[in-house]
């Protein structure tokens, strides 16, 4: 019997809340919204040669009529790429623990390498263009 007073007075206070705080309401999920209707445009060229965008026709004036469906993705989507096709199984790959540490200091002696390499070029015209003044 207490179990039911409790539940009872928990609901009332639950409709209570509801009915007293209506900015509660509006943070509820709502229903998903309609697909938005179809968007008619007038396109237009005026005598100075600029073109015009209306959504609504101009007066005395021949407009090319467009529509837009704002439901379709312009975005294009990258191509798909194919898998790459798995190893054999006869084929097993050992790696060595930090030897994944050791080729990535190679990629970044050799990037620094260039890096040099671009700089002294560099150097070397502004000597040049220096020597000509």
């Amino acid at each position: 019997m207490k179990t039911y007073r409790l539940l009872f007075v928990a609901v009332l206070l639950l409709v209570a809340a509801y009915l007293l705080f209506p900015s509660a309401r509006s943070k509820m999920p709502s229903s998903p919204a309609k697909p938005a209707a179809n968007t008619v445009y007038y396109k237009w060229q005026d005598d100075k040669g600029v073109w015009n965008l209306s959504d609504q026709p101009p007066q005395g004036i021949e407009a090319q009529q467009g529509v837009v469906n704002p439901n379709t993705n312009i975005i294009q989507s990258p191509p798909a790429v194919a898998p790459a096709e798995p190893k054999a199984a006869a084929q097993t790959e050992v790696t060595l623990p930090g030897l994944h540490y050791v080729e990535r200091a190679g990629r970044v002696l050799e990037d620094a390498r260039e890096a040099r390499d671009a700089l002294n070029g560099r150097q070397q015209q502004l000597d040049a263009l220096s020597a000509e003044h």
